[in-house]
């Protein structure tokens, strides 16, 4: 009886350290649980600016590449604008070498025309003063 005294002695002694042992290790792990959460909490949070940050640079981004897009189209149409003022340059300058080679003939014409007018006035003129030179010595 004494042995069976002693026995479960020892047995509620070890089924006391056994719970003992059970508390510490339900204490750290709780301990460690909520350092996990609190870990997880933190890395989520973190996760979620990522993905925030992430959602956000995609957005920029496409609204960049649009940007581009409209840019390379309104390049283009100056590009176009300016090879068809270009050409309208080159065909007035053609214009104008044309109307400045036809203003000199008519210059060139209008000038044998006074010096003709002129020739013939003169020619005129002569002709009345030596009339007039006749007349006076038949007069005499």
């Amino acid at each position: 009886e004494e042995d069976c005294k002693q026995l479960k002695e020892q047995l509620a002694k070890e089924v006391e350290a056994y719970e003992e042992d059970t508390r510490i290790k339900t204490a750290e792990f709780e301990t460690t649980k909520n350092q996990y959460a609190e870990e997880i909490t933190t890395l989520q949070g973190k996760l979620d600016k990522v993905a925030s940050e992430d959602r956000s640079r995609e957005i920029e981004s496409k609204e960049w590449e649009e940007a581009i897009k409209l840019s390379k189209e309104e390049t283009q149409k100056l590009q176009e604008e300016v090879e068809r003022l270009e050409l309208a340059l080159k065909n007035s300058k053609a214009d104008c070498e044309v109307l400045q080679g036809e203003m000199e003939e008519l210059t060139q014409a209008f000038d044998d025309t006074a010096i003709r007018e002129k020739q013939e006035s003169d020619g005129q003129h002569e002709a009345f003063k030596e009339l007039l030179a006749t007349r006076s010595r038949e007069v005499e």
